[in-house]
């Protein structure tokens, strides 16, 4: 027989948070792997970047564009 008393509704409720909680884990790892992702894309652009002023620079220099 099935308890229709407040312990019952209790332990619905606290099920219900368990799943809730779960769902939520899941997507802040989700989240944690894209943010990982990205940072990790940011940091190669700017390797790029820092290359691209790099030769910018020597091909300044070459030009006598800038002074030495």
């Amino acid at each position: 027989m099935v308890e229709n008393g407040p312990n019952n509704l209790v332990l619905k409720l606290l099920g219900e948070i368990r799943d809730d909680v779960s769902t939520i884990k899941d997507d802040m790892h989700s989240l944690l792997v894209r943010m990982t992702s990205l940072e990790e894309n940011i940091d190669e652009i700017n390797r790029c970047m820092d290359r691209l002023e790099e030769r910018t620079d020597r091909i300044e220099k070459q030009l006598g564009l800038i002074e030495t």
